[in-house]
């Protein structure tokens, strides 16, 4: 089943929902084996920045760049649920990094249900933040894609494929792993979805018996006396998103510290390379360092 090369009345319809650069990745990747989504559904345009100006969400702005149909509601009401209904009908639905709960109502409209790529061997890592959630527990072998259509409960419902996927490095930094395992995951989508929408495949039901959840994230501090290892799974798993700092206690009073690009030594050293001082933008962590040490001689950098 070619989608692109298809006339358009043979193409499936598709909506997609998704928010941030998450799902343009997703994107990107469907996009380039000629899956198109008919509507693209993101949260609405937030303020953003300084100036707290409008932007809208990069999935929204994928759309606008094509001239694809987008619907932006911010929350799936019964207003949005009738809107979708209308611009329907619907053959399948793709969720990548929405953001919102869909409900039920949303789930059934689309003739094959909605589909769901996953960053884990589900049911391992149930929630939001598997690849982080994987980095900080230190559990690689759960991490993989999974293609699963979605029912109420948080990724529960039953799996149409799986594919585990071993990091060459471990710990790595999650934002690029989350990338791979995403667009791998849109592969895999690409590929059973010819099956999939004439009923070729029965997906599997999960066992929650195994089932494992990702706990909420929460910006971590750290001290830079900590073992090397130690920071470095800690800034893997959490930089950008919520982020690591550490106090400068030669300050008075101490100021936070955001560690914002760091790296692991070929001596497996911990090294921040830009930190970003409190209310201030960000440096380069030796030009901060050397800092410390003109104003108070005896301190370690």
């Amino acid at each position: 089943m070619t989608f692109m090369g298809s006339p358009p009345s043979a193409r499936p319809r598709i909506v997609f929902f998704g928010t941030p650069q998450e799902a343009v990745w997703v994107l990107d990747t469907l996009a380039a084996r000629g899956i198109i989504p008919s509507l693209v559904v993101t949260n609405p345009p937030r303020p953003a920045g300084r100036g707290k100006k409008l932007t809208p969400p990069p999935a929204l702005l994928w759309t606008q760049e094509r001239g694809i149909a987008a619907f932006s509601p911010p929350v799936l009401d019964d207003e949005a649920v009738a809107f979708l209904q209308n611009a329907g009908p619907w053959d399948v639905g793709i969720v990548a990094a929405y953001g919102l709960i869909i409900p039920q109502a949303v789930l059934s409209l689309p003739q094959r249900g909605i589909l769901n790529i996953h960053p884990s061997l589900l049911p391992k890592l149930r929630g939001a933040a598997p690849v982080q959630a994987a980095i900080l527990r230190d559990t690689p072998g759960a991490l993989g894609v999974s293609i699963m259509l979605m029912d109420e409960k948080m990724d529960h419902g039953p799996i149409l494929a799986q594919e585990p996927h071993t990091p060459a490095q471990w710990p790595t930094p999650y934002l690029p792993l989350q990338e791979r395992l995403l667009r791998r995951g849109a592969e895999l989508l690409a590929d059973v979805l010819p099956q999939w929408l004439p009923g070729a495949i029965t997906p599997a039901l999960q066992d929650d018996t195994h089932a494992t959840y990702c706990g909420k994230l929460e910006k971590a501090e750290v001290s830079l006396s900590q073992p090397s290892a130690e920071l470095w799974r800690l800034y893997c798993a959490l930089v950008p998103r919520p982020g690591v700092f550490f106090w400068d206690t030669t300050k008075n009073p101490p100021k936070r510290i955001k560690i914002q690009e760091a790296e692991l030594t070929p001596q497996g050293k911990f090294m921040p390379l830009v930190v970003v001082p409190e209310s201030k933008p960000p440096m380069r962590w030796e030009d901060y360092a050397c800092g410390i040490a003109k104003s108070h001689p005896t301190a370690k950098s």
